[in-house]
């Protein structure tokens, strides 16, 4: 019994042979160096971590005043589907 759902997927052959070599060189296994990028992506495409990376470059600009933020947030939302 397997410890996850295999699947089989295409991939390119050259970007088969880099994963294929960073997998040997961390001593890792294919599937798990491919378990591992999945799952980085998709939390990286997370709507609320989107949102709390925005909020926190927004929080950095220091120049950036609250009459023009909510300005800028509204043209955002208005062309957004909510």
């Amino acid at each position: 019994m397997t410890a996850g759902m295999k699947v089989a997927v295409s991939i390119p052959d050259d970007l088969f042979a880099e994963a294929d070599r960073v997998a040997f060189e961390r001593g890792a296994s294919r599937s798990a160096l491919y378990a591992e990028a999945l799952s980085v992506f998709l939390r990286a495409q997370s709507p609320e971590r989107i949102t709390m990376a925005l909020d926190a470059a927004v929080a950095r600009i220091k120049d950036c005043d609250g009459e023009f933020r909510n300005a800028a947030a509204g043209q955002v939302l208005a062309g957004s589907e909510w």
